[in-house]
This record gives structure tokens, sequence and C-alpha cells, in this order.
């Protein structure tokens, strides 16, 4: 089987740095520089390393490794399934981080081991490595294959009564299991964790440079027509949300990418997490929640939003499948109020506008563009009842 201990060892280092950095961007920049053969074992080549990891792991079986395209990240992360040459079946799947992004790498692998301790159903990891080549030494995560279809691949095949129906149940499931995950290891509710307000607020302040910075084609695409006043009502929502975070909230784990491709209907009959890196922050070095679950309730509800702007729900399957993932979910969970769906929507919306803005010259306009204007639109209706409001309060 695989190395334990090298798992343990990385694991356990990710702990202590959280343990004893307390600023969101600073454990960034350590992360990002951290000597990975200090606690790693190295492997030359990638589909040589991968292979030789997986003969340790799958002890006596006749292997071959696959690039797997279909999984490709847009961060650049890169996808290889490992296949038992006799069965054809496949054993696991590799995960290869780019050297550039050693910190998603490590928080990724934070996060799934945490998870599956406090058995939430996400991929076991079975090892870790370093694949070091001419040019990078870029760290690898052997992670379970789960036999199962996406959420996507299930809304994809919307396009009879039966499916319907099937959908319907699937999205309550959904729900459920989101509100388990988020009950998971603790019961505090209180203000917003000063780590988990500081990375969110981060997340804003990011957006914000990019949009500044946003030349007139950005903003003609977007639909900005002035971008001054635009980004001043931003700010200005910024500091309410920042109030709003002193209010109580449970504290939960989170998995702030609620994209469908991210979660497995597994062949069990149990959904199951996929790629964690993006909430990994929201663990603390004592394997303990500390994010904010109303973010990734309204991540679903606005995923369902894209899929009716994008015409691929109707208006009708839109409401359907979202009032079975509310009634799901509201078993256990907590349905936040109509200002903190607001906020964390924002949260959403300045997620998406950072990275699009950044690489909008760079294939983001063709990958996600259309989500970015149906933001801006949504940011645009924000600030015109926020103005109404303050006009309402001037005249009482």
């Amino acid at each position: 089987m695989a190395s334990f201990s090298s798992i343990s060892s990385l694991t356990d280092h990710v702990a202590s740095l959280r343990e004893t950095i307390s600023d969101s961007d600073e454990y960034r920049r350590v992360m990002a520089n951290q000597d990975l053969e200090s606690f790693l074992p190295v492997y030359s080549g990638i589909e040589e390393g991968i292979h030789q990891i997986a003969s340790r792991i799958f002890n006596g079986v006749s292997l071959s490794v696959v690039s797997a395209p279909s999984f490709k990240g847009l961060s650049g992360s890169v996808f290889y399934q490992v296949i038992d040459s006799t069965t054809r079946k496949i054993c696991c799947l590799a995960k290869v981080f780019p050297e550039d992004r050693s910190y998603e790498f490590l928080d990724e692998v934070y996060s799934l081991k945490t998870y599956g301790e406090h058995s939430i159903r996400c991929p076991k990891v079975l090892a870790v490595g370093l694949l070091k080549t001419e040019e990078q030494k870029r760290g690898v995560l052997m992670e379970e294959m789960i036999p199962g279809n996406t959420l996507k691949y299930h809304v994809a095949q919307l396009s009879d009564l039966k499916n319907s129906e099937e959908l319907k149940r699937l999205f309550n499931s959904f729900g459920k299991f989101i509100a388990k995950f988020h009950q998971q290891g603790s019961t505090t509710i209180g203000p917003t964790d000063s780590y988990v307000k500081d990375h969110f607020l981060g997340i804003i302040e990011n957006a914000l440079k990019e949009l500044e910075g946003a030349d007139e084609q950005i903003c003609q695409y977007y639909g900005i027509k002035n971008k001054t006043s635009f980004i001043q009502f931003l700010r200005k929502y910024m500091q309410h949300g920042n109030d709003l975070m002193k209010h109580s909230a449970p504290r939960s784990f989170i998995h702030m990418d609620c994209n469908f491709s991210n979660f497995i209907y597994g062949e069990d009959g149990e959904f199951h997490l996929l790629d964690t890196y993006w909430g990994a922050f929201a663990v603390d070095g004592k394997k303990a929640p500390r994010g904010v679950p109303f973010l990734d309730y309204m991540q679903v509800i606005n995923r369902l939003g894209y899929l009716y702007n994008d015409g691929k729900l109707s208006s009708h399957e839109y409401e359907e499948l979202k009032t079975q993932f509310q009634r799901g979910y509201k078993t256990i969970g907590v349905i936040p109020e109509s200002e903190a769906q607001n906020f964390y929507s924002f949260i959403d919306a300045m997620l998406l506008l950072g990275g699009v803005t950044k690489w909008f010259h760079h294939g983001a306009k063709e990958l996600l563009g259309n989500c970015a204007q149906y933001w801006v639109a949504w940011l645009e209706e924000l600030r015109r009842l926020d103005e109404e409001k303050v006009v309402s309060s001037t005249v009482a």
C-alpha cells in the first residue's frame, strides 16, 4: 500500500501552519513557497512517476497510466487514470498540480484527509508524491476513483418526464447531502471567524483590483456603463458585508466551488464531494470547521440560475429543482435570510468576476464570460435597489 507516513507528515505540517498563521494572504504566500521535497517521496517523470506510485498502492497488479483530458481543471491541473491492464477497470485517479499552484495541492490533500476523518463522503487519499521533470516539480494526489456520474451529467439528461422526476429526487437528496456536510464537526454559532472574514474580503478586494484595471472592451462586454460609480457601489456593499459578518451564523466546512460537476452521485446511491481546494481554507489547524455554510447554499441556487439564464432549464424546471434542493437542505440545514443571501451571492459574484476579468483576454471570456455578464446585471440591480432604499429612507 501507499506510504501513509508521507500523507500524515504533509497534513501535520499544513495543520501546524494553520495554527500559527492568522492572516489569509500570508498563509497563501507561505504555502506557495514550501519545500515539498522535505515531506514527499520524489519520482522522475509524470506518467512514469504515477506508475511507480500506483504499483506500490496496487501491488502485483499490471497497470497502465492514461491521460484523462476530460477531467482537466481550469487552474492548470492535469489528470491521469490508473487502469488495471487485465480487467480495464479504473483503479484510481492521479491529479497533478502545476508547481506554481502547490498551495492548491497542499490544501486539497489537507481538506480531503480531514473530511475523510469526519466521515464525509469524498475520494480517499491513497498516496501523495512529487513528480520531477526537467522543467518542474509537481505535486501529485492519488485519489480513489468513485464510480458514478456527476450531478452535471444528470441535469444534462433532463429531456423527458421520467428523467425530470428522477432529477427532482436527486436535488432533494443533494440538499440533504450538502446540509449534512455543513453539520459535520461543529455546532458552533457566532460571528464569522476572523480568518474566514479576511479570506472573503480578500476575494472581494482582488475582484475590485481587477475591475479597476479592466479595459473598455471588458466593460462593454460586461455591460458596465460607468465603471467608477459601479466600483464605488461595490466598495460600499463590501463594507455592508463586513458589518453583516459580525452577526451570528453557523460555522461549517464549505466546498465553495459548487459547480455541479464537482459532485458525484455514486453507484452506491450517495453523493460524494470532488475538488475540495476552494473551501479548504475553512478547515482550521485542529481540523475543525470555521466557514459559513450560506456561501455553498447560495452557490447551488446560483448555479441553477446559470442553467436557467443559459436556456438549459425552463422557468418551471428551475423553480422545481430549487424547491427540491431547499426542501432537502432545510431538513437539518439553516437557510439564510434574504440579506445574507444577497451578501453571499455578492461573494460568489466577486469570486467569478475577479478570475474572469484577470484572464478575460486569455480564454476566460469564452469559458465563463456569460456568467460574468449575469453577475454584472445582478449587481446593477442590487445597486438600483440600494439607491431606492436610500431615497425612501431620506423621504421618510
